[in-house]
């Protein structure tokens, strides 16, 4: 739709239309910054159409006038439907149109049937749902181009492609979300998430960059510290930052110690040492300190006017966590005192321990873990007086065992000998036990049914790789259902 008859005309049949799939086009990935080429709409499968909005593709009426009919379309009582629909509504309010009814994403009613895809791509539901084979948007415009660079008519089909994909999309998901009795959690829950971030992401999220300055010194106070503290442990200054420069120095100290030093001391070697080897012990500690500088470094940079205005995931956790990029937010469990540092707004995204460890202590009754929770200080004496756990992240080292992790990946996490681990695990488990009863019970049942369920609201997660016959992949999905129940 070109000219002022045709776009009048498309006005009149999406408005009466009940329902419409929507597909945006721009020359950039990011909705942040690019700008918007031009909308496709469907109303029936098989059938889309095309809306541009640069200057030089239009006959008789300028960008204003299409702009203007475009949100009336979207502001009226049609029922949008998308694939990773959020995009398309940040790109629109970003050009003052704003969607009025969210009423259907294919990308998370796919994700929310499946949960652990390789990829939710439109291409990739396309041919498992559709079998249909269509092209991205990769496959057209290359590295370093935009549609800017392509015939107006590949622009168009691509937009249009997309828009029919997702309305021939809709009925099959929603058949799919009745089929798993998911349909009322989907669109309570899931849908109107939808909206609630895309706002988020248009008017950004308050900061207060002082508090985290606050918090990026004291962590950068505790690394000068604990830098200060290794050099004079090893008796010479030298760069702990430096791959080349710890490996000399730490080979020196294994050799004395009667090791065979390997030549490059990585990361990963370094949490194998330090096991065993103090020294090793306090790089790795001082390393995973810089780590936690650079995430706050990463948020600091991304602040614009008290404001920080990242882009939303709902489907990047398979634990169905709302995560975010540029910068990356509510994974820093290590850092819980950066959530007061948000709009009030985002506080329930961020991992939070002690909202999961109290949900355990709820779901499970165990009556020693409900103990805890309830005590003032919510702290366990037994992990305190145990010789092996005194000096250890008490709550961290519960959430791991409760979330499987191997026996391999806590001596690294804890940083300690494979035994030690082993020994902790049997005493938490016999103090627990109906804590660990209940979540071998709750993993047979979720492994069996393909899903697992939320006691407290019967909400229920569903991941193909729990029925799976790889092992790691079912395992992985096993993780994936318990850490969504906890939101951890």
């Amino acid at each position: 739709m070109v000219d002022g008859d045709g776009i009048r005309e498309l006005e009149c049949l999406m408005r009466s239309s009940k329902v419409c799939s929507i597909d945006t086009e721009s020359d950039d990935k990011d909705p942040r910054e690019g700008t918007l080429l031009g909308v496709a709409f469907s109303v029936k499968q098989g059938e889309a159409y095309f809306v541009p909005l640069i200057e030089k593709d239009l006959k008789d009426v300028d960008k204003d006038y299409v702009v203007k009919a475009v949100s009336r379309i979207c502001d009226s009582g049609v029922q949008f439907i998308g694939h990773n629909v959020k995009y398309d509504y940040l790109l629109l309010r970003r050009n003052g149109i704003r969607i009025k009814c969210i009423h259907f994403d294919t990308i998370l009613a796919a994700y929310d049937c499946h949960g652990d895809w390789a990829s939710f791509s439109l291409q990739s539901v396309a041919r498992k749902l559709l079998g249909l084979e269509i092209k991205a948007y990769s496959d057209l415009v290359h590295r370093d181009r935009t549609f800017f660079d392509l015939p107006f008519k590949d622009m168009v089909h691509h937009a249009c492609q997309d828009a029919d994909i997702s309305m021939r999309l809709y009925p099959i998901l929603l058949e799919q979300l009745k089929e798993r009795s998911i349909t009322k959690q989907f669109f309570n829950h899931t849908m109107p998430l939808v909206q609630c971030l895309g706002d988020l992401e248009f008017g950004g999220i308050l900061v207060d960059s002082e508090q985290i300055d606050m918090i990026r010194q004291s962590l950068a106070g505790k690394a000068c510290r604990l830098k200060d503290d290794i050099c004079k442990k090893v008796g010479k200054v030298f760069d702990v930052e430096s791959e080349k420069d710890v490996s000399e120095v730490l080979r020196e100290a294994l050799i004395l110690r009667g090791y065979i030093a390997p030549r490059k001391i990585t990361m990963a070697t370094l949490e194998q040492l330090g096991k065993s080897e103090p020294m090793a012990r306090l790089i790795v500690e001082y390393k995973r300190l810089r780590s936690r500088i650079i995430t706050v470094d990463s948020i600091s940079a991304a602040v614009n006017d008290g404001k920080i205005y990242p882009l939303f995931s709902q489907i990047r956790s398979r634990a169905s966590l709302v995560a975010t990029s540029g910068p990356s937010l509510f994974d820093i469990d290590s850092l819980p005192a950066l959530r007061s540092c948000f709009d009030i707004r985002v506080h329930d995204y961020f991992r939070n321990r002690q909202r999961s460890l109290d949900t355990l202590a709820k779901v499970t009754q165990d009556p020693i873990l409900q103990s805890v929770r309830t005590s003032k200080s919510k702290v366990d004496i037994f992990m305190v007086k145990h010789s092996l756990m005194k000096d250890l992240d008490h709550d961290e080292l519960l959430l791991s065992l409760v979330l499987g992790h191997s026996e391999s990946k806590l001596s690294k996490q804890f940083l300690v000998d494979r035994f030690t681990v082993a020994t902790i695990k049997r005493d938490l488990e016999m103090r627990y036990h109906v804590l660990f009863r209940w979540l071998n019970n709750y993993r047979r049942m979720a492994q069996a049914k393909g899903f697992g369920i939320n006691p407290i609201d019967g909400k229920r997660k569903y991941i193909d790789g729990l029925r799976s016959s790889d092992i790691a992949k079912r395992e992985r999905a096993l993780e994936h259902v318990v850490r969504w129940l906890i939101r951890y």
